[in-house]
């Protein structure tokens, strides 16, 4: 039985030629047994879904992760929120975010955290990376509440933190060939984007 990866590269190879196909093999193969998610966020996924859960609990919980807790009272107090006073309590954050954007910051969080001791590169500032993936979580979600659907919202902020984790991918498993795309996208002036199909063959 064939497994992701190859199953992917066949459902794509049609259209790409076998370079590339092979090249997304390598790739896909390489991500596919990443961890599973922390313990703590696992454990608030849980407690999430429990209506019997208070806030307390989910703040005693969530406090027991200092990246998630200051991840959290980040974005409660961004200016998306307005809130009058800083929100310096993860009990206040959860009150103003509610609990199941909690549980979407603690999902994105755990997803980007298990790149985030990798191998760092001049032209690759993680804190920058850090901000711009919360800000674009915080403006998929203020995008996605014009629906009116807190779901969807929930979800947007999730897709927005996550959109540019390729780049984490890429930093720890093809640094030497990110070096070269990040390289040629400085010194050519090329969007990342094409400098990945130059360089990768895929984007």
């Amino acid at each position: 039985m064939p497994n992701l990866a190859q199953t992917f590269v066949q459902v794509q190879s049609p259209e790409l030629n076998l370079k590339r196909s092979q090249r997304l093999r390598q790739i896909t193969e390489k991500i596919i047994g990443l961890p599973t998610l922390p313990t703590v966020v696992t454990q608030l996924i849980s407690v999430v879904g429990d209506p019997a859960s208070s806030a307390r609990q989910i703040a005693q919980l969530v406090s027991t992760d200092q990246a998630l807790t200051v991840k959290i009272l980040k974005v409660a107090n961004s200016s998306f929120y307005g809130f009058a006073r800083e929100i310096a309590t993860v009990q206040l954050a959860i009150v103003v975010l509610g609990i199941e954007m909690v549980k979407n910051i603690g999902l994105g969080v755990a997803v980007l955290k298990r790149f985030s001791e990798g191998k760092e590169h001049r032209l690759f500032d993680r804190q920058r990376f850090w901000a711009h993936s919360i800000g674009c979580g915080v403006a998929a979600r203020m995008l996605a509440l014009k629906f009116k659907d807190r779901r969807i919202a929930d979800e947007a902020f999730v897709a927005g933190v996550l959109h540019d984790i390729g780049k984490l991918i890429l930093i720890e498993y093809f640094h030497d060939e990110f070096t070269e795309v990040l390289e040629k996208a400085e010194t050519e002036g090329l969007a990342i984007v094409d400098a990945e199909e130059q360089v990768l063959g895929v984007s």
